[in-house]
């Protein structure tokens, strides 16, 4: 039986290249979650904005960041680019439901070090040939291979999370993604109530 939680919500979106984490994101941001941009050494992609989707640095920058203590988790993904989080999904200071984009290692790291409550959902094409039309989707891809590779080892680790969603049909892909966020915020908002009414029972509990 899962316990109250009354600490701010970190919701933590993983999944193989092509199966529409940014999709999920963007149905998240939508019901009230606030991303946070994690830091990548790729170039955009088209339509992707600096600072919104992801802090785009060069690696040397990114180092720099890591080193400052900016970054305090990060990853070499596809052999080419490097992904990183920031301090503050580490912290509680922010009391808005969070959300990131990760990769499995950076969910497991998260989840035992943030002091934020985490909660993992993954998402999956439904099939290998599905991620890979998306992926062509986006224009040129040279990593097209590994990126598939990646993604096979990525599901070995799903059943890490707290969600799993197949997006094989796209109505139903954002209903589930919906399902889930206002799910966590209702189960952060009844958690606070819960917290401050014994706070203002026993005022030693403040």
């Amino acid at each position: 039986m899962a316990s109250q939680d009354a600490r701010p919500v970190l919701l933590l979106v993983s999944g193989p290249s092509g199966s529409g984490k940014g999709t999920a994101l963007e149905r998240l941001v939508e019901v009230g979650f606030v991303r946070v941009a994690t830091y990548t050494t790729r170039a955009p992609r088209q339509g992707e904005e600096d600072g919104v989707h992801y802090h785009f640095v060069d690696e040397d920058q990114f180092m720099k960041r890591v080193e400052g203590g900016d970054i305090v988790e990060y990853t070499r993904t596809y052999s080419d680019s490097l992904y990183g989080a920031p301090a503050e999904l580490f912290e509680t200071e922010r009391s808005e439901a969070l959300l990131a984009e990760v990769d499995v290692k950076g969910f497991a790291r998260l989840r035992s070090l943030s002091r934020r409550r985490v909660v993992g959902l993954f998402v999956s094409a439904p099939t290998v040939g599905h991620a890979e039309a998306r992926i062509n989707g986006r224009g040129r891809v040279e990593n097209l291979d590994r990126r598939l590779e990646v993604g096979d080892s990525q599901l070995d680790h799903s059943w890490w999370y707290d969600y799993f969603v197949v997006n094989d049909d796209l109505a139903r892909f954002r209903e589930t993604v919906e399902m889930v966020g206002r799910v966590e915020l209702a189960r952060t908002e009844g958690a606070r109530y819960l917290a401050q009414r014994w706070m203002d029972m026993d005022a030693t509990l403040a």
